[in-house]
């Protein structure tokens, strides 16, 4: 019997890159999958990328969503738009981001699909302690409490985010939840390579934000900037707001430097994982980073803070060292003792590489996915 599934997503690159590989285990010959994503994707920038996603057999549709805003009038507008592309009637519904998972729970007491929620990671909610965002924190759980169906399934990147929800907050049966270790990652694709190491060459992949620990990154790099023997690498996507201000001068003016290189976005990023000796996580909190997948893959000791999603990958005097939130001075002291020590050094690397071999191949991990989901 041919069923429908939808698949609603808030990024059409992200979803290009790491989501559609699990949906990629649905049969598009005896089966109709449809992808929504936000309106903005509705343009001549994205027109490849939508035209190749209908060639690959799928639906496409497009819904109103403001990604980065909590606004009532916008949220009702989303609620809105998403129900009448939903009335069309889906035997499953598939969706991550807090936001979209509440708002799907919400849409799904006037349906009758199995929805399938996925926690990608909690973000600036479980960061944030601020009397403000607790009580936010509280809400959000009591809302998938209570209006939740019994049938919802819910995947999350590591077992620490599923335990919360089961065992300590008991909002979700546990029967009906898996944690898939991340994404995976392609270990064909991504493999260890011989190193120059005249330049020890550092890499950090993330978001520019304070929650991704990008400010003690730099403060990091202080220490170095005098010293053309380590060269620090900085990727990944900024927004332009008051509160990223001084992070976006500080890069601005390091990236003058010689040992200093950011780039917004690069198309190949297995060319820095390529040169890079070190792999550097000060985030505040995971799911289960795409870059530290990548970098375990690479053979990259690495080096993250001691928080969730991170002690999942790294694991301390293993394949690298977890240091405290905050402290730039523990990750110089981490990087010269990977610089110095060729033998920790390559224990490390190997290590790494065993670990993503072994746990976090996305064949293993697409395996889990399609057997939790039949």
């Amino acid at each position: 019997m041919n069923k429908k599934y939808c698949v609603i997503n808030n990024d059409l690159t992200y979803f290009n890159l790491h989501r559609k590989k699990f949906i990629n285990i649905i049969d598009k010959k005896n089966n109709k999958i449809t992808l929504f994503f936000p309106q903005l994707f509705n343009s001549p920038k994205y027109e490849k990328n939508i035209k190749k996603l209908l060639d690959e057999g799928f639906q496409v549709k497009f819904f109103f969503l403001k990604r980065k805003n909590i606004n009532i009038l916008f949220e009702l507008w989303t609620f809105f738009t998403l129900f009448i592309r939903l009335f069309e009637g889906y035997n499953y519904i598939y969706t991550s981001t807090i936001k979209l998972n509440l708002h799907l729970i919400f849409l799904n007491l006037f349906f009758k699909s199995t929805l399938i929620i996925h926690f990608s990671g909690l973000g600036y909610f479980y960061v944030n302690n601020k009397f403000l965002i607790r009580l936010i924190r509280n809400i959000i759980e009591n809302l998938f409490k209570y209006f939740v169906k019994k049938n919802t399934l819910c995947i999350f990147e590591n077992t620490e985010d599923l335990e919360y929800f089961t065992n300590k907050k008991k909002v979700f049966n546990y029967n009906n939840c898996l944690a898939i270790n991340g994404v995976g990652v392609n270990i064909q694709k991504f493999h260890p390579i011989t190193k120059n190491k005249s330049i020890f060459n550092v890499l950090m992949v993330s978001r520019i934000t304070y929650e991704k620990g990008v400010d003690d990154y730099l403060s990091c790099y202080e220490y170095f900037k005098l010293n053309q023997n380590y060269k620090f690498f900085l990727i990944g996507p900024y927004e332009k707001n008051k509160k990223n201000n001084k992070l976006l001068q500080k890069i601005k003016l390091y990236n003058k430097n010689n040992n200093f290189e950011f780039h917004e976005w690069i198309n190949n990023i297995k060319t820095y994982y390529d040169i890079a000796h070190a792999s550097i996580l000060p985030s505040y909190r995971e799911g289960l980073s795409v870059f530290l997948l990548e970098s375990l893959a690479s053979g990259l000791p690495i080096i993250s803070t001691n928080v969730t999603g991170n002690k999942a990958l790294v694991k301390e005097d293993y394949n690298g060292y977890l240091v405290n939130i905050n402290s730039p001075n523990e990750i110089k002291d981490s990087i010269m003792k990977l610089r110095k020590n060729k033998t920790i050094y390559d224990k490390f690397s190997a290590n790494s590489r065993i670990l993503a071999n072994q746990i976090f191949d996305e064949n293993i991990i697409i395996k889990k996915f399609k057997k939790f989901l039949t």
